[in-house]
């Protein structure tokens, strides 16, 4: 019978963010040796979107690594507005954050999900490498040229 529990947990659908807090903490295990398992993934992960968005509203944008997009923080001036009815209301300063897609967020969602062929697509949009540079000219010898 336990055999049988082993083998229903190993095989449960386990959802998007647990499957992230997982391998946060196998990510952990794997460098430091050392498990901290699904719970300190999650605090792991929380930690870094507090960071994340915290940087962004400070700073005005948070650029991720490797094409995977960015954040941009617009902030908008308090203000008033009319409403239908005619009356006139006074807004305060609010922000707003737009998401934009990286090349390899972009490629994410054309392959359907595939990582690796995404991540692919990120290394073809890098410059060709330059061809060897031929050999300098020899420097001017400082001739004068006759031009009457």
């Amino acid at each position: 019978m336990a055999d049988k529990k082993t083998e229903d947990a190993e095989t449960a659908p386990v959802s998007a963010k647990d499957a992230i807090y997982i391998q946060i903490g196998d990510f952990v295990k794997e460098k430091t040796g050392k498990r901290i398992g699904k719970t300190g993934g999650r605090e792991i992960f929380d930690r870094c979107v507090e960071q994340i968005f915290t940087a962004a509203v400070r700073e005005g944008s948070f650029r991720f690594n490797g094409g995977f997009g960015s954040f941009h923080v617009k902030t908008y001036q308090a203000g008033t507005r009319r409403l239908p009815s005619g009356q006139q209301t006074t807004f305060g300063e609010r922000q707003k954050v737009r998401y934009e897609e990286g090349v390899v967020v972009k490629a994410l969602i054309v392959e359907g999900g595939d990582l690796e062929a995404a991540l692919k697509t990120r290394g073809s949009r890098a410059k060709a490498p330059k061809a060897k540079a031929e050999e300098p000219a020899p420097p001017d010898k400082g001739e004068d040229l006759d031009l009457d």
